[in-house]
């Protein structure tokens, strides 16, 4: 199964906590699993980035979506 996580931002938080953690877990299990983010991801995540999800940046993509 492909999964898609949609985040507006990627900053160090709890809902981008989350979602990068079952991103992980998605991937782990096999599936394969690709988060798109907007705006300039943290600098935490060019470190802590889970192998075998892909990562997509789209700098438009803000909040609130319409």
């Amino acid at each position: 199964m492909h999964i898609v996580h949609v985040l507006t931002r990627l900053t160090k938080g709890g809902s981008e906590e989350n979602t990068m953690a079952t991103a992980t877990w998605q991937a782990r299990a096999g599936h394969s699993v690709t988060v798109i983010h907007g705006g300039k991801a943290d600098r935490l995540w060019e470190t802590r980035w889970p192998s075998g999800v892909e990562r997509i940046a789209l700098p438009d993509l803000v909040a609130p979506l319409s």
